[in-house]
């Protein structure tokens, strides 16, 4: 991680999350890192307020694990069952795409890890974008 850890936080991610607090969304993470990597993060980078709660990879075995654990905390916050478009996942990577086509959620997949706009488009998310910058047009297909 950089020194100064808002140096790692990808172009458009801070005006989104911002933007994204002042809806009626209920805002979650969900990650394969350690809980203490997630909170080393968040603190450091100042993200960590934008998020209701976060759920680490030790807490499930795979993705679906996660997003089940992420839809069980969202249910025992809000008292409703969230499912299909409700649920939206925003990812970097062919797993995330795969683990919201699973779920029936809406899937916005970004350019910003490892797979390219070609390996990110075989999976049929319903967005493709290249950055976090266009913050209302994903705003939009959030809804």
């Amino acid at each position: 991680m950089p020194t100064n850890a808002s140096d790692a936080i990808l172009p458009g991610v801070t005006r989104f999350l911002e933007r994204l607090a002042r809806t009626d969304n209920l805002v979650a993470l969900y990650t394969g890192d350690s809980p203490r990597i997630v909170c080393s993060i968040m603190e450091a980078s100042g993200l960590g307020r934008y998020f209701a709660f976060f759920v680490a990879g030790t807490e499930a075995h795979n993705r679906a694990g996660l997003v089940r654990k992420v839809l069980d905390k969202a249910r025992q916050r809000t008292g409703k069952r969230f499912e299909g478009r409700d649920i939206v996942i925003i990812g970097d990577s062919v797993r995330d795409v795969a683990v919201g086509k699973e779920f029936n959620a809406l899937t916005i997949a970004v350019t910003t890890g490892l797979h390219s706009w070609e390996e990110l488009a075989k999976y049929q998310p319903d967005y493709l974008l290249e950055s976090m910058e266009d913050t209302n047009s994903i705003l939009k297909a959030i809804g």
